[in-house]
């Protein structure tokens, strides 16, 4: 099995967390890390872990920046960083890419991917205040926090 890192969105892209769009997207890793294990891959989320209550609060800025920096030190020891982007992308996906890319610079053998796992995931809500003309969800920004909240 080849060890890999998963990023995918985790809070609420909102300065007041949104339960529902927390749930919907730890819902989402959950489907995530599975598909890694039926790809014979060995996943890591350091947002299924260290967001954990207990753990660190994402809501804090200061233990969100060192549960991402505790997150990155596992990169070097992984063979790829797997960016699932059925929700789009959040802020914290395009510093994770950053770090990525800055890794395969030095470690040539560390591969970047982008997945979908389509199904239930595929289709934008067609929420109203976001995805007007209706499109394809794989071209929706991470824009909308209430996308698929239920």
């Amino acid at each position: 099995m080849r060890r890999v890192i998963i990023e995918s969105p985790y809070s609420s892209g909102t300065v007041i967390s949104i339960p529902a769009v927390v749930e919907r997207n730890i819902r989402y890793l959950r489907a995530c890390l599975r598909d890694c294990v039926l790809h014979g891959e060995s996943p890591y989320a350091s947002h299924a872990l260290l967001a954990q209550e207990g753990v660190l609060r994402d809501e804090i800025p200061d233990e969100r920046s060192l549960g991402i920096k505790a997150g990155f030190a596992w990169r070097p020891g992984s063979f790829a960083s797997l960016f699932y982007t059925d929700l789009g992308w959040s802020g914290g996906m395009r510093y994770a890419q950053q770090d990525a890319e800055a890794l395969r610079l030095h470690q040539l053998d560390h591969t970047i991917e982008e997945r979908q796992l389509g199904g239930e995931w595929a289709m934008c809500c067609f929420h109203e205040q976001c995805c007007q003309p209706r499109t394809p969800h794989r071209l929706h920004a991470y824009v909308c926090p209430m996308w698929r909240a239920t």
